[in-house]
């Protein structure tokens, strides 16, 4: 309240309760942290103070609520046992709160917008809506697992790791063993890549979320704000064997164990060397941009086609605009100081991004307040031809005397256009690593076609 905060560790139970009681008191945010579904936990570079103090400048409140979630084999490990039992419907009324999520946490947010293929034309037509009406997605990425064959060899490889036969056999095992196999599975995994994450269920999950989105399958929401660093793909990229075409494509077919010969031939020509005085560098370069936009920038863009012209959206491209370094000034705590923004200017930084955020929770217009007069507008994406329609924050660092911190001695937010094209997003938009057959979707795209 009024800047303050206050911190109550709750169960879900409590938390309901919570949220029917200050319902109408301010503006609900629930948080999920990001991590390749592997790792992290709610209260790893999420201190909200900063995000409660603007918005109080709004006259609001905020209810910020920063949840876990099952990771590794405890929450995404598929079998065929279990997919054979049934997935859980959740009830509950339409709510009007947000929810909001970084890389992994973002990534499990779409996959709600795209449940059950979106809506349907027969009976209960809601069935799998997502209950909330509002979402922030920070960089949602991730690798689709739509092979059912990488599925079962999951599964089979996780039951030789634990030593057990069977669904009943790993319910019995010791926790710390599953610990164990969980981690070590991820450990070695291909590089860049996590192991477990939401998979092709033909219920729940029936189609890669980037097909869903392509045909324009997805609940409605009201508003989505949606954001991505200016090098996504670089923390995702081998810094070995990729220098070359045969390298590259023998990587891509590693991260997609399904993808036909042909379609990593296409990925190929798509992804050329240009650079023919600097080949080395150029193929790790091209790895680079295949695995940004393939797990994030496409997502981004046909998120913004799907949902309407009342979304925005920035781009974060202060350097090294790492994958998730937005974070860190999405929740820059200006009483502690801490890194990664402790020079002025990035924490000018930090203080436009945590008040556009906020401003966008709050729904404020955006000219009848003092901080948000000194700022770019952040306007609906699709607006004027040749007009501004994304907000742009950058910055050259330097490193800090004596130290490994970055400080941005050139800092600044600005009003654009957006200048990425998204051309290749048509040849991932297709999920060419996808088994299933391709005339399956069509057809249930035209059983929908009521609905468009």
């Amino acid at each position: 309240m009024n800047g303050g905060y206050q911190v109550k560790e709750l169960d879900p139970a409590q938390l309901y309760s919570l949220l029917k009681e200050t319902f109408f008191k301010g503006q609900v945010v629930i948080w999920f942290h990001g991590g390749g579904f592997s790792k992290g936990h709610k209260n790893e570079a999420s201190d909200p103070q900063g995000l409660i103090k603007a918005i109080s400048k709004f006259d609001q409140n905020l209810i910020w609520v920063s949840v876990n979630y099952p990771l590794g084999a405890f929450g995404w490990l598929t079998s065929p046992e279990y997919l054979k039992q049934g997935g859980v419907v959740f009830g509950g009324d339409l709510w009007d709160l947000t929810v909001m999520g970084e890389s992994a946490g973002a990534a499990g947010i779409l996959h709600h917008l795209t449940a059950w293929g979106g809506p349907s034309p027969y009976p209960p037509k809601d069935r799998g809506r997502p209950k909330f009406k509002r979402a922030i997605l920070q960089s949602l990425a991730y690798f689709s697992l739509a092979d059912d064959k990488q599925e079962d060899g999951i599964y089979k490889t996780f039951l030789g790791q634990v030593g057990a036969k069977d669904l009943a056999g790993l319910r019995e095992a010791d926790e710390s063993l599953l610990q164990k196999a969980s981690n070590n599975m991820t450990r070695h995994a291909v590089y860049g890549q996590f192991v477990f994450g939401p998979a092709m269920d033909e219920t729940i999950i029936p189609y890669p979320p980037a097909l869903s989105l392509k045909h324009g399958r997805a609940w409605p929401m009201d508003q989505v704000l949606v954001a991505n660093n200016g090098d996504e793909g670089l923390l995702f990229t081998p810094p070995y064997n990729t220098r070359s075409d045969e390298a590259f494509r023998s990587y891509v077919a590693k991260v997609f164990p399904s993808m036909e010969s042909k379609d990593l031939d296409y990925i190929l020509e798509k992804y050329p060397v240009i650079n023919t005085l600097q080949p080395r560098r150029d193929n790790v370069k091209r790895v680079k941009n295949a695995l940004s936009e393939v797990a994030v920038l496409c997502n981004v863009n046909n998120t913004l086609k799907t949902f309407g012209t009342w979304n925005s959206k920035y781009v974060f491209n202060m350097k090294p605009s790492l994958h998730g370094l937005d974070v860190f000034f999405t929740f820059y705590n200006f009483t502690k100081g801490e890194y990664p923004a402790p020079d002025a200017k990035g924490e000018a930084n930090a203080f436009a991004l945590q008040t556009y955020l906020a401003s966008w929770i709050a729904k404020a217009y955006w000219k009848d307040y003092e901080d948000l007069k000194a700022l770019p507008e952040l306007k609906p994406y699709e607006n004027e031809v040749n007009k501004t329609n994304i907000i742009q924050f950058k910055g050259k660092p330097t490193l800090k005397p004596f130290t490994l911190d970055l400080v941005w001695t050139d800092a600044e937010v600005s009003g654009e256009l957006d200048s990425w094209t998204g051309q290749q997003c048509d040849v991932w938009g297709d999920a060419p690593y996808w088994n299933s057959p391709a005339d399956d979707f069509e057809y249930r795209v035209e059983s929908h076609d009521d609905l468009k």
